[in-house]
């Protein structure tokens, strides 16, 4: 097992070296890109609990294989999100705080076209975007395989410094009642991800139109249902200059299955890998 992981990983190394991905295999569905924007440390959450004021009856985000919640989560802008291998339509439910001083704003691309643009949330307010009207709504159904998500950030601690040692996603609550704590500050450092199973590969810059330079930290990506193994691996774009007192660009990459964190990597080329 430890050669084939070794081996799967080696190839999708190769195949971002050489700039492409799927060794001829025909694409399944599609990359999708959710950015939400509007400031910086505007909040929002993903309802995991059908609310008729969103729109719809769906939560978190929802396709025909994807089925992705977040309890007791809060996010704040700019934060991205990247959807690979995700079959068409999509649904994302999303609401903005309602102690949030501006509108939050979301953007979707189907691989870099716009596909929902510009769409604004008031402070409070909850909407249900959808990808497209042309087709029926999705009935969840992401297959009996695990369920992996790789989180991006680099965090700041409490004085403004950054601490790769700081997780990307909080711990829940302890107990019913206790507060859900907001993410760190991030240093929204730019990076170039190829992420993959042994079939076909995704390599992103995520160049959003007058919306987005790169792929930057905070993301939370996703890959709809792998075949044997899953690997993500990130290049921190150079020439960033983050400044004092840290001058290195570098990034913390952690490994979901399940909802349980299994691998975590740092610095400017970390990877995360798990075979199934």
């Amino acid at each position: 097992m430890r050669d084939r992981r070794f081996a799967a990983v080696l190839a999708l190394l190769l195949a971002a070296a050489a700039g492409c991905g799927g060794g001829g295999i025909n694409p399944p569905p599609i990359q999708m890109l959710v950015y939400v924007s509007g400031g910086t440390g505007l909040q929002f959450t993903l309802p995991d609990t059908a609310d008729p004021a969103c729109g719809s009856d769906g939560t978190g985000i929802q396709s025909p294989n994807a089925d992705h919640q977040f309890p007791n989560r809060i996010f704040e802008t700019p934060y991205l999100f990247m959807l690979n291998k995700i079959r068409q339509p999509v649904q994302v439910v999303i609401q903005a705080s309602a102690s949030n001083t501006a509108p939050i704003r979301v953007d979707t691309f189907l691989g870099e076209n716009p596909q929902n643009a510009g769409i604004m949330i008031a402070p409070g307010d909850c909407q249900t975007i959808l990808t497209s009207t042309a087709l029926p709504l999705p009935t969840p159904s992401p297959g009996s395989g695990p369920q992996l998500q790789v989180e991006v950030c680099s965090p700041l601690d409490s004085m403004g410094n950054p601490d790769l040692t700081l997780p990307c996603v909080q711990p829940t609550p302890a107990a019913p009642g206790e507060p859900i704590l907001p993410p760190n500050p991030d240093r929204q450092i730019a990076y170039f991800a190829t992420v993959g199973d042994i079939k076909i590969t995704y390599i992103t810059n995520c160049i959003l139109t007058s919306l987005l330079d790169a792929c930057r930290s905070p993301t939370t990506i996703f890959f709809e249902q792998p075949q044997d193994l899953l690997a993500a691996i990130l290049d921190v774009n150079s020439g960033q200059n983050p400044g004092p007192p840290a001058p290195t660009a570098e990034v913390r990459l952690e490994l979901y299955q399940n909802g349980q964190r299994i691998e975590t990597d740092n610095g400017t080329k970390p990877k995360v890998t798990s075979s199934f």
